[in-house]
């Protein structure tokens, strides 16, 4: 019987969630027993993993000194509040609902299965980088195993399957999802689209609810970890076609009976279709809010998405063939940087190769339009068709398509090889000349990694930056990276003159300004950094961080009336959004969140009115307050003990400044729920307001010494003590 590892660490990545010892757990033992020399002792799936993770930590290993990278690393994972609370009922929530309940921009999209693993390297790692880039390389080294034993069931020789093993495993593109802390979501999602493809195979070859049900249960869990393999699904189709033949022929079989296969094919493929569907549409919205955000630069119509996927595609192909060049960040092309001459290379080779596989598959070699089809269909949905982000294409998209290519290379090239040698020499036993030939592609590969130093250009921030402005001159967002890192050694001249680099590109780009300007406020340059920061705030108002830098740089540099001015603008902004949102939830039904709404609501008036040294409304109530009066009235019909609508209307009271009904109405709440802080802060507020101070320092004791704590309200009181004090500075 197999002994438990005795080293903690073993013992921890056979139990992690995901474990990346998974897949071994689910397949089966190769049972061909065929000799093929060299590869005989790898011919169990165990043996086929530890020698390409042992591979993948042999050749990734100088990834273990990195550290975390500012772009990406720093606001996704290291800085990620909720990620650095660690493994709790909490989290776990939070990593199911970020991007799809609550909103949260610190979630790339919807993808609990990627938040889980972060959350559990924070629990188990905290900030050590070369833990987190540990994972990364030992999920890719899961990877390559996994695309073997795929490559060895298209092909069934093992010299094809670890030809393309070994050059998956070592191929430049692919360094920078091993390099980069923040892409765990790509190396996690292919290991379970590989596992869902190998699943596949085997329900296909032996028919079963448990093989299909764990199929479905896979691929759920790939687009958990990132929704970019919604294709997969037409990846099936593609084994149904090669090697399977499970799709109708043109042979004389009955038109019926064909039509009856395709749709069990199809209906066996319904939930896969019908689960992708539905994560597409969640990520969607995700991406849409995020490029209202700011994240996308350049409106696209369809005829610019159209050329830039064509233009990209061939520059795939050419990376994957002469991987040259490469770049952590290709900037995203103006749309009138398409220039014909890009768009029909793109055409020229997309279409070459289209053909060519038409016809080799047509000759017998179905495996080519096989590999092609793969690459052209899993690479699409992240192609330029959805214009997002600043990039045209980005090498980790490759991480999955990219088996498409192998197969479709690797096979020719040993086809080739084959046919050179029957013909001029005869000799039989080409298998041998086969592997030599792969292995000089392999060698070729390594050293391409070496030439291009991509392991060297991840180190940090530093040498990643300069290796684009190498390949990408006019690259702002390296620009701003750059300037950053160089902002947190302490040299602030020289980060601002590539913040200004970043200006002189895009020089009326509201995002460049906002860089400028809080990066000058933050290191003491605040007469420099008001031009800036008052050109942010007017080009987009609603962006409450440069308010917030505005006001301490006017305070800074001696100005305080119009730091004055500057907050009770951005007090204003906020409490009016608060407003309608409260007003859009009640109006939903949902008097919880329409009564936090009204909280934060007030809180903003609370601010506005002090920085105004008087009377301020957020909305005229005319408009407001009527709607909001039936609507109370509705549902305390329905419910009058709701303890939602008392708080509701003492809020309603308070943002019309009728502090004594209000405090009537939160002293009641008071005594209904004493161990409640909430009502007792308020009540303070309406005390000091109507000058019974010592009341109401009374009141705001014993809602410090509730059991239920109420933080806005402790902030709220802290600010009107605050607010007492002669020549206070704006809020």
């Amino acid at each position: 019987m197999a002994r438990r590892p005795g080293n903690w660490t073993a013992r921890f990545f056979l139990a992690i969630v995901p474990s990346p010892f998974l897949p071994v757990a689910a397949l089966h033992p190769s049972r061909d027993r065929s000799s093929f020399g060299v590869f005989a002792p790898f011919d169990r799936a165990p043996a086929v993993f530890l020698l390409f993770i042992g591979a993948a930590f042999a050749l990734y290993h100088a990834a273990l000194g990195f550290g975390f990278l500012g772009y990406d690393d720093g606001y996704f994972v290291r800085d990620a509040p909720m990620l650095r609370r660690g493994l709790s009922w909490e989290t776990i929530r939070w990593a199911f609902e970020a991007n799809f309940v609550v909103g949260e921009q610190r979630a790339e999209y919807w993808m609990p299965l990627t938040l889980l693993s972060r959350l559990l390297d924070h629990a188990l790692f905290g900030l050590d980088g070369g833990w987190h880039h540990f994972q990364n390389i030992l999920f890719h080294g899961v990877n390559t195993a996994l695309i073997t034993l795929i490559a060895r069931k298209l092909f069934e020789r093992r010299s094809l399957a670890f030809a393309i093993g070994a050059i998956y495993l070592i191929h430049p593109l692919n360094v920078e999802v091993v390099c980069w802390i923040a892409l765990r979501k790509d190396v996690l999602a292919a290991t379970f689209s590989f596992l869902t493809l190998l699943l596949y195979l085997r329900f296909c070859r032996k028919p079963s609810l448990s093989t299909y049900l764990t199929t479905l249960g896979s691929f759920c869990l790939a687009l958990m970890a990132k929704p970019s393999v919604v294709a997969l699904p037409a990846a099936f189709l593609l084994l149904d076609y090669w090697p399977l033949n499970r799709l109708p022929g043109s042979s004389n079989t009955d038109w019926r009976e064909q039509a009856r296969i395709l749709v069990v094919r199809g209906a066996e493929k319904l939930p896969f279709v019908l689960l992708a569907l539905g994560v597409t549409l969640l990520t969607y919205v995700g991406l849409d809010q995020m490029n209202r955000l700011g994240g996308a630069r350049y409106e696209y119509t369809f005829p610019d998405r159209l050329a830039a996927t064509l233009i990209g595609y061939g520059d795939y192909v050419l990376k994957f063939l002469a991987p040259d060049q490469l770049c952590a960040l290709y900037s995203l092309r103006n749309p009138a940087d398409l220039t014909f001459s890009l768009v029909a290379k793109g055409t020229l080779i997309c279409l070459s190769c289209t053909i060519g596989s038409v016809i080799l598959a047509w000759r017998g070699y179905r495996f080519v339009l096989f590999g092609w089809l793969w690459f052209l269909v899993l690479l699409l949905p992240v192609t330029g068709l959805v214009s997002f982000g600043r990039q045209s294409i980005a090498d980790r998209y490759m991480y999955v398509p990219m088996l498409g290519l192998l197969v479709a290379s690797v096979g020719t090239l040993d086809g080739l090889a084959r046919f050179i040698l029957k013909h001029t020499t005869g000799w039989a036993n080409w298998t041998t000349r086969t592997v030599g030939v792969s292995a000089i592609a392999v060698a070729f590969l390594a050293l391409a990694t070496k030439r291009t130093t991509q392991m060297a250009t991840w180190a940090n921030d530093f040498t990643l930056w300069e290796h684009v402005f190498s390949l990408e001159t006019d690259s702002i967002v390296a620009f701003n990276n750059y300037a950053a890192a160089l902002g947190e050694t302490g040299a602030i001249s020289a980060a601002e003159m590539y913040f200004r680099a970043a200006l002189k590109v895009h020089p009326e780009s509201y995002e460049e300004i906002s860089h400028m300007g809080t990066f000058l406020a933050r290191n003491g340059r605040s007469k420099r950094a008001i031009p800036y920061l008052e050109t942010a705030v007017r080009l987009n108002p609603f962006e409450m961080v440069n308010h917030t830098w505005l006001v301490r740089a006017l305070q800074d540099d001696g100005r305080p009336r119009e730091a004055r001015f500057y907050a009770a603008r951005q007090h204003a902004i906020r409490g009016r959004a608060f407003l309608r949102e409260g007003l859009k939830m009640l109006q939903a039904s949902e008097l919880d969140l329409a009564h936090e709404q009204f909280s934060l609501a007030y809180s903003a008036l609370l601010r506005l009115r002090s920085n105004l040294d008087g009377g301020a409304s957020l909305l005229p109530e005319a408009d407001w307050v009527p709607f909001t009066e039936r609507e109370l009235d509705r549902f305390a019909a329905k419910n009058p003990r709701d303890e939602s609508l008392f708080f509701i209307r003492g809020y309603l009271l308070l943002l019309r400044s009728e502090t004594g009904p209000a405090e009537h109405e939160f002293s009641a709440l008071s005594a209904r729920n004493p161990q409640t802080a909430e009502p007792r802060w308020r009540q303070a507020l309406c005390l000091a307001e109507a000058g019974e101070v010592v009341k109401a320092q009374q009141v705001a004791d014993s809602a410090a010494a509730c059991a239920v704590a109420f933080p806005d309200g402790y902030a709220d009181w802290q600010f009107h003590l605050k607010s007492l004090a002669p020549n206070r500075p704006a809020e």
